[in-house]
């Protein structure tokens, strides 16, 4: 495949839109049913994703998230998820977000000597 074939596919991926439902079941960190589905590009991927609830909850501090479609964490664009499971852009995608779990920072291990 040529790179203008790729430059032009990803241009046309980023211009795509989609419908999303964006769900919690964690209650402090849901948005309003009234939120409704709205229209994103799909070539967003998880930190937009991220980024766009932080906004939509007015979050002070930005909390991390994941995003799962049909159970599925979103580990891609969503312009790729559609392709590789054969969705339409034209349905409303129902994506649920959960709090990001931060691996724990290292701690400094101290070195024991037993004795001389």
């Amino acid at each position: 495949m040529s790179e203008d074939l790729v430059t032009a596919g990803a241009a046309e991926a980023a211009q795509r839109q989609v419908r999303v439902q964006l769900i919690s079941q964690e209650e402090e960190i849901a948005l309003p049913e009234s939120t409704g589905p709205i229209l994103v590009p799909t070539g967003l991927r998880r930190y937009a994703l991220s980024t766009l609830v932080n906004n939509l909850l007015s979050s002070e501090k930005p909390i991390p998230f994941e995003f799962l479609i049909n159970g599925t964490f979103l580990r891609t664009s969503i312009d790729e998820y559609l392709v590789d499971n054969g969705i339409s852009a034209e349905t409303t995608l129902e994506i649920e977000y959960v709090r990001a779990l931060i691996p724990p920072l290292h701690i400094a291990s101290c070195d024991f000597h037993q004795g001389p």
